[in-house]
């Protein structure tokens, strides 16, 4: 792929990730101001469980997609292969609301929970049907509209959640699961007319080899989703099983925040990455995809490393600015979550030795050892020093996740870096940082600090990049004009 359309689609991509990050910042705070960190932490655990069996029951079907459409494509086969993809979700979603909620009216809880994970298993259909339009998407570079798709969502469910709560005065906390499926269900009926998707859900399209084929490569794939759950959210039923709701909702409500922030950051360039990388690897092999895989790499660092500097900078003026007063002293935890989150990234990268090669038993294998991990020093750390030590060992074990990866990886892939790049970029960034430092001392309003940190910050850096050449002038003018060319 030439460098400039890696450019126009990382581009595109990154300006659908900002718009959706800070609509999802926005639809945070109102939580924090609609919610209180009780009742948010109860809303926290039925979500983390409904993410949990989503995620093992469909969660495979996207990377499954991703990795074997372009011998489809290629073959002339996408429809039967993308419609046979829709129609299973479809019997897969069914199944799930008929199964599930013949348990949930077992289980020994509130109605409330109740209520809320039967919304949530209604919302299935609809989310992951989005996932799969959103995948074919990817898998097709058609980068503006699935960016547009993603930023209508989040801004259906800011609006949602704004006329539940205030026009229509619903203030119980199954206020955010209702919003959640009312938001998914006009996002779905909008893709279905908009992208066509009726054509794919034709009886004859369904073809059983491929869900055969599709479901032995993915199966190892639901190991890993289960131990990536682990790694994430695990840790809020230990700090429910030592203290309680409350401290379930300040800890989930600052990890939510970070993971939210750090993981579009960082699935926004694997968004394009990903399928071009899988194309390297189909049409030259182990070279080229390592080629690739090292352009997409200088992106990463060029993001994701003053992100980092940039939050520890920042976060508390932004928690005292723009959170409610219960939920301010989380903002430690914000921290940790989002340097964790962008060690994680870099195992995307590390773990393509294995995904190209179709040898997924192994990121289940690192995946589990992560996992065990941090099972262990959870319950090692937060009853003993407290529950923000939940953000602190899942650190330590996404730390100790990439190394492994990495040494591991090397035996069939080799991961270059640009040191000297590199190096620009942490220096860049260690500017960004003092100047942000040197303008926390100014006595004005916590807002008006918190913009001039960001912006400055964000001129240092860019600025500096262009006088130690790491990024020149003529090279942001074809990315300004990739980006305003777009359509």
């Amino acid at each position: 792929m030439e460098k400039n359309k890696i450019i126009k689609e990382t581009g595109i991509y990154l300006i659908g990730t900002v718009m959706v990050s800070v609509l999802g910042f926005v639809l945070s705070i109102l939580y924090s101001k609609m919610f209180n960190p009780y009742d948010y932490g109860i809303y926290s655990l039925v979500y983390s469980t409904y993410s949990l069996i989503a995620s093992i029951y469909g969660g495979w079907l996207s990377l499954s997609m991703i990795r074997n459409a372009e011998q489809y494509i290629l073959e002339k086969k996408e429809n039967v292969f993308f419609g046979t993809f829709y129609q299973l979700q479809a019997i897969m979603a069914i199944a799930l609301v008929f199964v599930g909620n013949i348990i949930n009216t077992l289980l020994p809880v509130e109605n409330n929970v109740k209520i809320m994970f039967f919304i949530f298993t209604l919302v299935y259909f609809f989310e992951y049907a989005i996932l799969i339009t959103n995948t074919v998407l990817r898998v097709k570079q058609n980068a503006k509209q699935y960016s547009k798709n993603t930023v209508i969502n989040n801004f259906l469910k800011i609006f949602v959640i704004l006329f539940l709560y205030y026009v229509l005065n619903i203030t119980n906390i199954l206020v955010i699961a209702i919003s959640l499926l009312v938001a998914e269900v006009i996002q779905y009926i909008y893709i279905f007319y908009k992208v066509g998707l009726k054509k794919y859900y034709k009886r004859k399209l369904l073809n059983k080899n491929i869900v055969k084929r599709m479901f032995l490569f993915g199966f190892p794939l639901i190991g890993v989703t289960v131990t990536t759950w682990i790694l994430n959210v695990s840790d809020r039923y230990i700090i429910q099983f030592f203290y309680t709701p409350t401290e379930v909702g300040l800890y989930s409500y600052a990890y939510s925040l970070g993971n939210s922030l750090f993981s579009l950051l960082m699935q926004f360039i694997m968004l394009g990455a990903y399928p071009n990388i899988v194309k390297a690897w189909e049409s030259g092999g182990k070279q080229k995809s390592e080629e690739m895989i090292t352009t997409y790499l200088r992106i990463y660092f060029l993001i994701i490393i003053p992100a980092c500097i940039g939050v520890i900078g920042v976060a508390r003026n932004f928690f005292d600015a723009f959170t409610a007063e219960q939920y301010q002293s989380s903002y430690i935890i914000f921290i940790i979550t989002c340097i964790g989150i962008a060690v994680l990234g870099l195992t995307q990268y590390s773990n393509k030795a294995w995904e190209l090669r179709k040898k997924t038993k192994q990121i289940l294998l690192l995946n589990i050892m992560a996992a065990l991990i941090n099972i262990v020093l959870n319950f090692i750390f937060i009853p003993t020093i407290g529950y923000q030590m939940g953000a602190v060992t899942t650190l330590i074990a996404y730390i100790l996740f990439f190394i492994i990866s990495l040494i591991c990886s090397r035996r069939f892939f080799t991961l270059r870096v640009n040191y000297k790049s590199l190096l620009k970029v942490i220096f860049a960034s260690t500017l960004m940082y003092v100047i942000i430092i040197l303008i926390e001392p100014i006595d004005i309003n916590v807002t008006l600090k918190l913009i001039l940190q960001i912006f400055t910050g964000i001129i240092v850096y860019g600025t500096t990049l262009v006088i130690t050449k790491e990024l020149n002038v003529k090279e942001l003018k074809n990315i300004r004009s990739n980006l305003t060319n777009k359509g």
